[in-house]
């Protein structure tokens, strides 16, 4: 069952790869010659790894001896028993013997010829130690059904929920990782948990998906139980106000712990991007976009490094946190014409709705401009979404435009001023949705919004937006063809 993983692409937080690098590595392209012109390029990413590493470095812990690690077992057996008071008891103890304990409590957490009970306990032992090799063990087994088949997803469910008992914010990456694969929804719920336990909201997406779509209903219940306590414990009166606070960067979610070894986290990602394996890549977009806030000065100093890849998948990640990262409006604005990453930077300018942008992204936007820089530019001031862009955008209407950029200002026009989009130019997104010419998703997404503002003032626009919101699947071809005919009411054929 892959439903959560599938939803969560859906929100777009899957981006495009790289570009590609130059044919002829001996003859500097122009875009390299630019930015050699950079005099700030710097291992950033490499050196801070270095620091950090150093930092957090210490030595094993030494190995129990025969005589204790019978005495572990035992006390995992009187764990998993029924008497409350032995059971106290036997916690205090394996908590004595702290980090020294964790190989063999990872060896019982694996062992299927253990009874389940045990299982539990070492995983309750491994959470209560709350020491970062503990914390890796249980991660580790949280990982385990995206590479093999994992008889026991209850097991990881377990390990989900101790992970989020702790001090150890530096999971949370990892755990925003088994969030895209996991596919046991009770595991789901414990991972979004434990997300927020460490003030990182990006599980409710998840968690919403369980309540309407699992078939069990215990799970779905679960679901919205966990949603409703999510918001009472961060003071929201409903779950989709705290959505919304953390889509938008609420400085009521500011607080939040980021350790030196979270951080380390964040680095080793980054570093990823300025290698060639794509899957890592992808998987390191995905989770520094559901990231907290507290990653953006990260991958600001990012944008800096002598890597070109590191440098814009950097920015890529800041496009895709959106109202999270909007302390990187300043920067990203002076990098503006940095030519190996200006569409991305306008792109991320837009979504993080920095209006100072705006007569930058104007004036790229215009005639004078290439193709791929007016998209860019077009794209990011329909995302900005001010009013005083509509006038300009619109006196371009009049012009022959080329390719993909005429629905890119008719979407860019609705992100603006929707009230002004005509009916007429409302068909004109209906007919580049379906006709097949450029990728129907921007139409859609800007007819979605459109009709958003319809039915907010007309009545008889909500029910065309009630049914084109009843119309889903995972075949587009098929959706945006039956939402096309729901917008006939308002629309015509």
């Amino acid at each position: 069952m892959r439903r959560v993983a599938c939803a969560l692409a859906a929100l777009g937080v899957l981006g495009c790869e790289r570009a590609a690098t130059p044919s002829i590595p001996a003859q500097q392209s122009a875009l390299e010659q630019a930015a050699a012109a950079r005099t700030d390029l710097r291992p950033v990413v490499a050196a801070r790894i270095a620091e950090l590493e150093a930092q957090l470095a210490s030595a094993p812990p030494p190995a129990l001896d025969a005589a204790r690690l019978e005495q572990l077992d035992g006390l995992l057996e009187t764990l998993a028993g029924a008497d409350e008071r032995l059971k106290r008891a036997a916690r205090e103890d394996l908590r004595s013997l702290g980090p020294t304990s964790v190989a063999r409590l990872g060896e019982c957490l694996d062992d299927t010829s253990s009874s389940n009970a045990v299982r539990i306990a070492a995983a309750q032992a491994l959470g209560e130690l709350d020491h970062p090799l503990a914390a890796r063990v249980l991660l580790t087994r949280l990982t385990a059904g995206r590479f093999t088949r994992d008889p026991d997803p209850w097991l990881r469910a377990h390990c989900a929920w101790r992970l989020g008992m702790g001090t150890q914010d530096w999971v949370v990456p990892g755990l925003l990782l088994c969030l895209r694969y996991e596919t046991n929804n009770e595991a789901v719920i414990y991972i979004a948990r434990a997300l927020a336990h460490h003030r990182n909201f990006s599980g409710l997406d998840a968690l919403y998906v369980v309540s309407r779509q699992d078939p069990a209903e215990n799970l779905r219940q679960a679901a919205l139980g966990a949603l409703s306590e999510l918001a009472s414990a961060a003071n929201f009166a409903d779950p989709a106000d705290l959505y919304r606070a953390w889509k938008d960067g609420d400085e009521r979610l500011l607080d939040a712990p980021f350790s030196p070894a979270h951080e380390l986290e964040v680095w080793r990602i980054l570093k990823l991007f300025g290698e060639w394996q794509l899957r890592p890549v992808d998987d390191g977009r995905f989770v520094l976009s559901l990231e907290h806030h507290k990653v953006t000065p990260l991958l600001v100093a990012a944008l800096d490094d002598e890597n070109r890849y590191v440098r814009v998948h950097a920015a890529q990640c800041l496009e895709r946190l959106g109202g999270r990262a909007a302390s990187a409006g300043p920067r990203l604005l002076e990098l503006i014409d940095d030519p190996q990453m200006t569409e991305q930077v306008m792109l991320a300018l837009g979504a993080l709705r920095y209006a100072p942008a705006e007569p930058a992204l104007l004036e790229r936007a215009s005639p004078s401009r290439t193709l791929e820089i007016r998209m860019s530019a077009t794209q990011a001031l329909g995302a900005l979404g001010l009013a005083s862009s509509e006038p300009p955008l619109r006196g371009q209407l009049a012009e022959k435009l080329p390719g993909d950029l005429r629905p890119a200002l008719l979407g860019a026009l609705v992100g603006c001023a929707p009230a002004n989009v005509s009916v007429q130019e409302a068909r004109e997104l209906r007919s580049f949705m379906v006709g097949g010419e450029v990728d129907s998703a921007a139409p859609e997404l800007a007819l979605d919004s459109w009709l958003i503002h319809r039915a907010s003032v007309d009545e008889g626009s909500r029910a065309v937006l009630e049914a084109w919101r009843a119309i889903k699947g995972a075949d587009s071809r098929e959706r945006v063809s039956l939402r096309a005919q729901a917008l006939d009411p308002l629309l015509g054929s």
